[in-house]
């Protein structure tokens, strides 16, 4: 049996693969609304993996890399900010600059048919998923969307926030190296988080009263 999978045209693989993507489009609604308030890695890669073109879907290994390199470059991340050794992100050869995840997230803002639907799966601060007990009853509370990440000895925190002016932000945080306990790290990104949200932006002119009339 492996044998003729081995020998399968590149033809025949193609039309299963087209087969597959026609099927991801039918059950993306569901799967995208099931996501929303989970955050579980395996959920949230189930949405990523339908292609982001509708032109000639890659077959081989080559075609991913070069369509991905491609993409890197098409949105203004420098090779430099991204070294990718797997696909699931937990390999510590995973190399990646806050720089590129912002402008990860700044392309994703753009795209007027899904950056609703991607912002609202995020965890909101002080609300629900994985940023439910963090920020509460903090001027960052419900203005902060955002995805945490975290190994041994490293936190990150990225996504999109509003101010108290009302100005919309795109950040990313990483911490590497932390010596103490990740649940201390997370503190500090929730500060910053907080400082960023009352500091940040531009503040509404405060109103001048006239002079009272003699």
């Amino acid at each position: 049996r492996m044998n003729r999978i081995r020998r399968m045209k590149t033809g025949q693989a193609a039309g299963h693969i087209a087969r597959l993507h026609d099927l991801g489009r039918a059950v993306a609604g569901p799967i995208r609304e099931d996501l929303l308030g989970h955050q579980a890695p395996y959920r949230q890669a189930a949405i990523h993996r339908r292609p982001v073109t509708d032109g000639p879907l890659a077959v081989t290994l080559d075609d991913a890399l070069k369509f991905a390199a491609g993409f890197y470059e098409s949105i203004g991340i420098e090779k430099n900010d991204l070294a990718l050794q797997d696909g699931s992100g937990l390999s510590r050869r995973d190399l990646v600059t806050p720089q590129a995840v912002v402008a990860l997230l700044q392309y994703a803002a753009k795209q007027t048919r899904w950056a609703e639907a991607f912002e609202a799966s995020l965890p909101i601060a002080g609300e629900d998923g994985t940023l439910a007990d963090r920020m509460k009853k903090t001027s960052a509370a419900g203005r902060i969307h955002a995805k945490t990440g975290s190994l041994d000895h490293v936190m990150a925190l990225s996504g999109y926030a509003t101010t108290l002016a009302g100005e919309p932000l795109v950040f990313s945080m990483f911490g590497n190296n932390f010596a103490g306990k990740n649940h201390d790290g997370a503190l500090v990104l929730d500060a910053v988080c907080q400082a960023m949200v009352e500091e940040l932006g531009t503040k509404p002119p405060a109103s001048k009263r006239k002079p009272r009339a003699k």
